[in-house]
């Protein structure tokens, strides 16, 4: 991390994040190219199955899910912008 205390971690961090960040984005990357959307391995199947196959346990983990005002949501997202 950018605070860590050891040197020689901080002067990895930006390669360390971008690597990360690679690493990350190689395993989702087909779900931003919109001629895969209905791909079998696209986002909308991918959705598909979630919603039939883990529905309920979904609609459980919602319900105990703490209530949250969307608008502060929204607004700290901005701030973040």
């Amino acid at each position: 991390m950018a605070s860590d205390p050891d040197l020689s971690y901080r002067a990895h961090v930006e390669a360390d994040c971008f690597f990360c960040f690679t690493a990350l984005m190689s395993e989702i990357r087909d779900f931003f190219i919109k001629t895969l959307d209905d791909a079998e391995g696209g986002i909308k199947i991918q959705r598909e199955a979630i919603l039939e196959n883990d529905f309920a346990s979904n609609v459980k983990l919602l319900q105990n899910y703490p209530p949250i005002d969307i608008n502060v949501v929204i607004t700290h997202a901005v701030s973040l912008a």
